[in-house]
């Protein structure tokens, strides 16, 4: 009959988002709104954290600062982005890399997992013997339409997927690679790090110490991290028990409490992550519409 778009009746608020999150590109409310800011979070070696930044960061940027963020997490069998934020991680993820073809900004509205207004997330909970599903060209025609719908898409990216994703990296704005100060992250962060300038030189880069003080006896030191690094640690994250039992309750990072230290550096990194200035707002304020 010629219909692309409807709602079954009765309709949820949350039908009613997604719906709206697509009106965007379709009426062209502005072209600078189709091209949201991307940021890649890459831990340097399993267990230093950097879903926990990834999901931190993205809802600091939701909820402190206002924006339309989608998060994925591309680990698909072992993620914890739902888990972190109390989620169903949904099929969603699986879907759309199965079917890349079918990617579109109705599909992917529909496929994200809600996480108050203005967070939405794409993850997985594959089986183990499932075959992996992350290849170039899905993700990249994933994030593509992401990023028409959403101010920042903050992916949580597995080191291993570095080279297989790379035209995602070419196109991001910003990659934070997340390490410890252990003798394996060194090693790790300074083999990533040089990936990155080949793969995507035009990204800025930024270096998270997370956990720091969890192992004091195996940790190098920072300023001697640091020189054998070549490069400066951008954010310190402090190893603190009370952020870590708020994770346990579904709180993420930025909003479990902590040390002064964890606020100061996740408060910087968002704004980096989220472009935020003090005078700039959400691209999409006429979306609070939706919710009166």
């Amino acid at each position: 009959a010629g219909v692309t778009d409807y709602l079954v009746k009765p309709i949820s608020g949350q039908e009613l988002r997604r719906t709206m999150l697509t009106a965007n590109q379709r009426d062209g409310v502005s072209e600078q709104a189709a091209n949201g800011l991307l940021t890649a979070v890459i831990g340097a070696h399993g267990g230093v954290g950097a879903s926990a930044i990834a999901v931190g960061a993205a809802w600091q940027i939701a909820n402190r600062h206002k924006k339309q963020v989608g998060l994925v997490d591309l680990d698909i069998q072992f993620g914890t982005a739902s888990l972190s934020l109390d989620l169903d991680p949904g099929t969603g993820l699986r879907s759309a890399l199965e079917q890349p073809d079918r990617i579109d900004s109705l599909f992917v509205a529909s496929a994200m997992i809600s996480c108050g207004d203005n967070l939405y997330v794409l993850s997985g909970e594959e089986p183990l013997d499932h075959e992996s599903l992350v290849q170039s060209e899905s993700v990249d025609r994933l994030i593509g339409e992401l990023k028409r719908i959403f101010d920042v898409v903050v992916i949580d990216m597995p080191r291993h997927l570095v080279a297989t994703c790379s035209p995602v990296l070419q196109s991001a704005n910003s990659i934070v690679l997340v390490t410890d100060l252990s003798l394996a992250g060194l090693r790790e962060c300074l083999r990533i790090r040089s990936s990155l300038e080949t793969l995507a030189p035009d990204a800025r880069l930024s270096i998270a110490a997370n956990r720091v003080g969890l192992a004091k006896a195996g940790e190098i030191a920072l300023g001697e991290f640091e020189k054998s690094l070549g490069a400066k640690i951008d954010f310190v994250f402090p190893e603190d028990p009370k952020a870590s039992k708020a994770a346990i309750n579904g709180k993420p990072l930025a909003a479990g409490g902590g040390a002064g230290r964890i606020a100061e550096s996740m408060s910087g990194l968002s704004r980096i992550m989220g472009g935020i200035t003090d005078s700039k707002k959400s691209k999409r304020n006429w979306f609070k519409l939706i919710r009166k």
